[in-house]
């Protein structure tokens, strides 16, 4: 993968991937509309239309090199083993995934995702496919899959982070790899100092979703979007920063598929199915793990900010 992200080439990637795919009929119901994009049905991906482009757009577009449409075939074996042989050169650290994740507050959308690649990438092991359903029933990776590349980076690019969907993990890696991460900015260090403010704080009882309406309202984000917020208070609940009192952080331990569809059923309360595990089981009276968040960010702390005990 050899072209640079820059704003100009993001802002083209957000009009290919970001299409109004629905609009409101007279009825008020929502219709799909022809956005051009044409699902694959054979390989299961979508190939994105660049129609709605400008020629210079398209031009741009071309030389930059981004894979916009590469579509790749991985199998179960294959994904652990490229996993497995990336954490263990020096281009994929702890260090770096942690820099990525603080400078990812503001200044490096692009660092959210890595860190949960990474712990994945670290924890699981090496194994060959197991069971008949098309699901490996070890890690429930696929036996085989293929991956729009871009489709997947751009995710990261624009700021996603998620905690499923392994083969995406790959491809992060792979791509991350390859990246110099910036220092943190001052807003970056000031952001993550008053999100775990707010979180340390947190009422008893407080549920992610009051969690998040607080967040909201302490401004902490110029721009605050519900989904890109979520992810990176996933990465505190898998590095066991925002504990639970049932289910293990990646951090600590990979859970089965089976596993865990037993232990949803011990989440307090009616639980949402757009949160998931672990911070689907935390709550306010869990607050923050103050060990853990000094361990893995102490440094990203300003002189004279001390840890509390709790």
């Amino acid at each position: 993968m050899n072209f640079q992200m820059n704003d100009k080439l993001l802002k083209i990637l957000k009009k290919v991937y970001n299409k109004k795919k629905y609009e409101k009929d007279e009825k008020g119901y929502y219709r799909e509309i022809d956005h051009g994009d044409v699902w694959d049905n054979e390989r299961a991906v979508y190939i994105f239309s660049t129609e709605n482009l400008k020629n210079e757009e398209k031009i741009f577009l071309e030389e930059s090199s981004y894979p916009l449409n590469e579509v790749v075939h991985y199998t179960h074996d294959k994904i652990m083993d490229e996993m497995k042989g990336l954490i263990k050169s020096s281009s994929v650290t702890m260090d770096k995934v942690l820099q990525a994740y603080v400078a990812g507050m503001t200044s490096f959308p692009r660092g959210r995702q890595p860190i949960l690649s990474y712990l994945y990438a670290n924890q699981c092991k090496n194994h060959p496919y197991q069971g008949n359903t098309g699901n490996c029933e070890n890690c429930s990776i696929k036996k085989e899959k293929y991956i729009n590349v871009g489709d997947t980076l751009f995710s990261s690019y624009y700021g996603g982070s998620w905690n499923e969907c392994v083969e995406m993990m790959l491809i992060d890696l792979k791509e991350f790899s390859q990246l110099d991460v910036p220092t943190p900015t001052e807003e970056d260090l000031v952001i993550f100092r008053k999100l775990i403010d707010v979180i340390r704080n947190a009422p008893q009882g407080e549920t992610l979703g009051k969690l998040e309406q607080r967040i909201k309202s302490a401004k902490i984000f110029a721009k605050f979007n519900k989904y890109a917020v979520r992810g990176q208070v996933l990465t505190l609940a898998e590095l066991g920063i925002m504990p639970n009192d049932f289910y293990p952080p990646m951090v600590d331990k990979l859970v089965d598929p089976v596993e865990r569809m037993k232990l949803y059923e011990k989440i307090k309360g009616s639980p949402r199915s757009d949160i998931i595990l672990p911070l689907a089981a935390w709550r306010g009276e869990h607050g923050i793990n103050e060990n853990r968040l000094k361990n893995y960010f102490e440094k990203y702390y300003v002189s004279g900010v001390t840890f509390p005990n709790r």
